[in-house]
């Protein structure tokens, strides 16, 4: 009888447990949704429609020598602040992950911590930092990046 009854404590805290963290995680996605839509119509709007007056002006000045690679660079940068904008909106759950994996996330995390990703320089190579495959490497999961 008592055991029965410890038996049913359990399966009904069990219950309350899985509850407790389904809820836990849909608010954590409505959440991570919330500021999705914040910064998309908010943050990324404002730089989108800076970026369409800049590159007007770098369009009027590409052909002279003092400003036109000025513009071109401030026109570089800003796309790539709209693309980390873009991905940072795009939460845990980046496209990437889902379509090549844990490996090629982690990847592209740490070439974006050494400044290589997102740039137009062709000779950027985009590279995890020595400092992240030391970290993985020391955690144990070096394995993942290959």
């Amino acid at each position: 009888m008592e055991r029965d009854r410890l038996h049913r404590d359990l399966v009904a805290n069990l219950e309350q447990l899985k509850a407790s963290r389904l809820r836990i995680l849909q608010a954590g996605d409505e959440e991570r949704r919330r500021l999705e839509r914040n910064l998309h119509d908010g943050a990324q709007q404002r730089l989108t429609a800076a970026l369409l007056g800049l590159r007007a002006v770098a369009g009027e000045v590409e052909d002279d020598p003092a400003l036109g690679p000025r513009a071109a660079d401030a026109l570089a940068d800003l796309e790539g602040a709209i693309a980390d904008l873009r991905e940072l909106a795009r939460g845990l759950d980046p496209p990437l992950l889902a379509r090549q994996g844990l490996a090629a996330a982690i990847r592209a995390g740490a070439a974006r911590g050494c400044g290589a990703a997102g740039s137009r320089d062709p000779n950027r190579v985009a590279r995890p930092c020595p400092r992240t495959l030391q970290t993985l490497e020391r955690r144990g999961h070096a394995p993942l990046l290959q």
